[in-house]
């Protein structure tokens, strides 16, 4: 009887107007083998683009297929993949990752993401944490934005989102960097001290200056000049002995003078010390009938005598 027929393979048997027909599967659905029941959803990752099907076609590699969520027509790109010009059918179709610096968190994608700028990515990415700020670059806001280590600091490339947003490292004492700095090393001394780049720096001895940024010694001050140590602010340039005894006729001894002690009064030339008005150091032609009288006095604090000079009366005679 008509009872007994069973359906082909990709049909299932429908009740119309009273009677049995058999129907084709529809797309997404298959039916392997005989029989009255109904046809079934393909199993993850395979589809059906067709009705009638008798069997899944399975999909591609990085690509996805969920029939019971999707309807198991079409294999989707997963996430990190996209298909800009999807061909017919799409489950022969091959999906493409994501280039470097680029992501997509949805499936079935045409197109990628860029990150941020100043961030990177690995291929394939799937999300924006995964878009991390390059070298030098620290995250400022939860949607990946992200900024320059101001001078004076440095940040390495991490690979680790939750390091991402960790401030830029300040550079060791008395050093410097520039903008967007992404080792220690980029700290250099600056001016006024001297040291390796990337380590603590060291203000400049007395006698000594560096009007320059990096790690080059300090240079040792003309004749003339001299420099006291300045543990706070370093020492970028000489002082002159002449501003500071009001005088064209200050001398020093050498070269690397440790203070204004050092400074006196050049006696080849006739001229001894005196003081002003005001009780300060300065230098004076000695008068008719007189020589300047030279000595090289120890000074507490410097390395070496400095010239003392005044103006004696000649012997008569």
């Amino acid at each position: 009887s008509v009872h007994n027929c069973s359906c082909d393979p990709g049909f299932y048997r429908v009740l119309k107007n009273g009677k049995y027909e058999c129907e084709k599967c529809a797309a997404g659905r298959f039916k392997a083998v005989s029989g009255n029941n109904a046809c079934d959803f393909c199993e993850d990752g395979f589809i059906t683009p067709y009705t009638g099907a008798t069997t899944c076609l399975q999909c591609l590699a990085n690509t996805l297929s969920s029939p019971a969520q999707y309807g198991g027509t079409t294999c989707l790109c997963n996430a990190g993949f996209f298909l800009p010009s999807p061909s017919n059918p799409i489950f022969l179709s091959n999906c493409t990752a994501c280039a470097p610096n680029t992501f997509q968190h949805q499936i079935a994608s045409t197109a990628c993401l860029n990150c941020h700028e100043n961030a990177h990515s690995e291929k394939a990415s799937t999300n924006l944490f995964q878009c991390i700020c390059n070298a030098g670059y620290y995250e400022t806001n939860i949607d990946g934005t992200c900024a320059a280590c101001a001078r004076g600091t440095y940040k390495p490339v991490t690979e680790i989102y939750e390091e991402d947003a960790h401030a830029c490292s300040s550079c060791p004492t008395n050093s410097t960097s520039p903008v967007a700095s992404d080792a220690v090393v980029d700290c250099h001394c600056k001016a006024g001290f001297t040291g390796d780049n990337g380590t603590d720096c060291l203000a400049c001895d007395s006698g000594k200056f560096k009007n320059e940024l990096g790690d080059a010694d300090c240079l040792l001050c003309d004749q003339n000049f001299y420099a006291t140590k300045n543990i706070l602010f370093g020492t970028t340039v000489c002082q002159d002995c002449v501003a500071f005894m009001n005088s064209p006729h200050a001398i020093t001894q050498h070269e690397g003078t440790e203070s204004s002690a050092g400074c006196g009064c050049d006696f080849t030339s006739g001229f001894g010390e005196a003081l002003t008005d005001l009780n300060e150091r300065t230098c004076s032609i000695c008068s008719t009938g007189q020589f300047s009288n030279s000595t090289f006095t120890i000074i507490p604090g410097l390395s070496q005598p400095a010239p003392r000079s005044i103006c004696t009366s000649c012997v008569q005679g």
